[in-house]
Order: structure tokens, then sequence, then C-alpha cells
């Protein structure tokens, strides 16, 4: 059963046009439906409880710090970068010169 429906998405593309529609509006709806359980009525309290905690990130987060984060990790991928690079090229040269064809 699930080659023949993997067939029909392969075969037709508004069928995994479909598909993919019908998983977002899936997800949209489970996220969405805890909020919708705990409003008995009153929508006020979790509105509150909601505006409460955007306040309290936003207190907290501000450009600096997110400037901070990026560019740790920018730095962090640069190194990882170089090392994988210079390590690759350290062990051509080697190869190389066992071989006897030294080249930069």
């Amino acid at each position: 059963m699930l080659n023949k429906l993997t067939d029909k998405l392969h075969k037709n593309p508004k069928a995994k046009k479909l598909l993919m529609g019908t998983c977002a509006v899936v997800m949209c709806m489970t996220m969405l439906a805890p909020a919708a359980f705990a409003a008995d009525g009153d929508s006020t309290a979790i509105i509150t409880n909601a505006t409460g905690i955007f306040e309290q990130v936003t207190s907290v987060v501000n450009f600096s710090t997110i400037a901070g984060v990026i560019g740790i990790g920018v730095g962090a991928a640069l190194t990882l970068y170089l090392s994988w690079w210079g390590v690759r090229k350290l062990i051509r040269i080697i190869k190389a010169a066992f071989n006897g064809k030294f080249k930069v």
C-alpha cells in the first residue's frame, strides 16, 4: 500500500502538493489545539500569560546578544571549515611526498 502511494506521488506533482498542504494543515491544527482546549470561555488569561512571556523574552534578548550568538556560530563554523581544509591539504602533501610528486 505504501509503495502504491509513493508511486502515485512521484508520478503526479499535484498529489504531492495536496499531501504537503494536508500535512501543513494538520500540523497547524495540532499546534493550535492545546490553546483552544485551554481556553474554557475566558481567553484573556491566555493572552495575559503570553504577553508576560513575550515581555520577559524581549527584556533579555536584544541586538547585542543576537549578534554575539551569530558571531560565535560563524566563528566556530569558519574554524571548523579551515581546519577541515587544512587537514585535507596536509594529507595531500604527505601523500605526494611519499609518492615523489610533491606539489603545493
